[in-house]
């Protein structure tokens, strides 16, 4: 702590170590002889000198171009279709969603009053749902497990089907409007219609209706469940997300929790 000792003792030339008493030296070599060491060798000693370290210019490593993680390894995507399909009398209509892949390998598709049911395995395709002339399939939709299909029906209507027994287990009546899209949550199925409209329906139920959404003015054409609640898409060129988690799917009358309008056409939603 003693600045002017301090450099004193450093400007004075370095002294001389005292020469050790015979005794001394003598217990020295006695331990030394007992290690196994020599007196005039270190103990420890560096076989190679250390690796200077790596003082590369950042702005190489900067200015190189990016690389994959494997270079060996690409994603091909396909230029060409592994299947083509025949759908002879799709109806032309953006607004609605007449196709749905399951996890269990089964694409479901309507065909104007009529629904087929393609296994991707077999390639087998079996007639599933008819209905009258005057009644068209809107949308279609299979439930997370797969093992049911929700059809929404240009009367408003939506029906429930067992797609292994290929029997309808539920109508669902009350739409003012055509069902142009379908999305199940486990239990819950929203459904979203012309007239703007948004119902949460426990099917598990008898009085399904459990909730309303109320945030488009034309028809809705899109709805996809994510962690945090739905999202939905509509004609009038809205995207509403609806925090649902506090309500379970219950909150009659509810509106979003965010709107963003800065399309300029009609929205489909996809949520992964």
């Amino acid at each position: 702590m003693n600045v002017a000792s301090s450099q004193f003792n450093l400007s004075r030339p370095p002294v001389p170590p005292a020469p050790l008493s015979p005794n001394a030296l003598a217990y020295q070599e006695s331990v030394a002889k007992a290690c196994g060491v020599a007196l005039d060798k270190r103990i420890l000693a560096f076989s190679a000198a250390a690796p200077s370290p790596d003082r590369e210019d950042l702005r190489t490593t900067w200015n190189r171009p990016l690389r994959s993680m494997n270079p060996t390894k690409r994603r091909k995507i396909p230029t060409t279709p592994e299947r083509v399909l025949d759908a002879p009398g799709l109806l032309d209509d953006y607004y609605l969603n007449l196709l749905s892949w399951s996890k269990r390998n089964i694409v479901a598709i309507a065909l104007s009053g009529t629904v087929y049911l393609w296994d991707w395995t077999t390639s087998n395709v079996t007639s599933f749902a008819q209905f009258p002339e005057d009644v068209s399939v809107t949308s279609v939709g299979f439930s997370n497990d797969g093992h049911h299909v929700a059809l929404g029906l240009s009367t408003g209507n939506v029906q429930i089907h067992d797609t292994e027994t290929t029997q309808r287990v539920r109508t669902m009546a009350g739409h003012a409007a055509r069902v142009g899209v379908l999305a199940w949550n486990k239990g819950l199925l929203a459904t979203g219609c012309r007239d703007g409209s948004i119902w949460n329906c426990d099917v598990k139920i008898k009085d399904f209706k459990v909730g309303t959404l109320e945030g488009h003015t034309s028809e809705v054409c899109g709805l996809a469940w994510g962690s945090g609640g739905l999202a939905s898409g509509g004609n009038d060129n809205l995207v509403n997300v609806w925090d649902i988690r506090l309500t379970n799917g219950r909150g009659m009358g509810q509106t979003p929790k965010l709107t963003m309008g800065a399309h300029s056409a009609a929205v489909k939603v996809k949520i992964e």
